[in-house]
């Protein structure tokens, strides 16, 4: 794998409109990142970190954002995780989505469309056979209109429609951000 692999995604981080600092940061970090690490930058076992895909689900008034309480980092988070192969962020935030709450890519639609909407850098707390390591998340945003057939996994305890202005406690600053821009709030979107 080489780097015309990223050239898409390079594209856009490059067109990407940071909300502040600390997103501009991440998104030279997840570019610096994807230079040094053509061949896994993808891949979990990239011990250094790898970048994840994530999605914000608006309901159809888009007054309430879909979380799921993530069993073991016992926090309310937005659906997303590890590629299984895939270079292509949106692509494992959608197969994601599906497995974390039963939406299927046919029951969402790209809001406010399908560029990337947020980048976050975040450390993942070691386990048994797995050091502490960075997720370079790239997150997208969607909205649905078929709320009543979510459904929580087996990687959940919970999973909960929150309105976009109460968002549950425990909820990090780069979450509020991202909802923050759904809601189109100056100088967002």
């Amino acid at each position: 794998m080489d780097r015309n692999t990223w050239s898409r995604l390079l594209a856009e981080l490059d067109t990407h409109r940071p909300a502040d600092e600390e997103e501009a940061a991440d998104v030279a970090f997840v570019r610096a990142f994807i230079v040094e690490h053509p061949a896994d930058a993808h891949l979990r076992a990239q011990p250094l970190g790898h970048l994840t895909g994530s999605g914000f689900i608006l309901d159809a008034s888009r007054e309430r954002v879909l979380l799921l309480h993530h069993r073991r980092l016992d926090r309310w988070l937005q659906p997303g995780g590890h590629g299984e192969g895939e270079t292509d962020p949106r692509a494992i935030a959608l197969r994601e989505i599906e497995e974390e709450t039963g939406l299927s890519a046919g029951d969402l639609t790209a809001f406010p469309d399908e560029r990337l909407l947020d980048v976050d850098v975040h450390r993942i707390p070691a386990r048994p056979g797995e050091p502490e390591h960075p997720h370079l998340d790239l997150r997208y945003g969607f909205t649905t209109d078929v709320v009543a057939r979510a459904r929580v996994s087996d990687e959940s305890r919970a999973l909960g429609w929150f309105p976009v202005n109460d968002l549950p406690d425990g909820c990090d600053a780069a979450l509020r951000r991202a909802v923050r821009k759904l809601g189109g709030t100056p100088p967002y979107r």
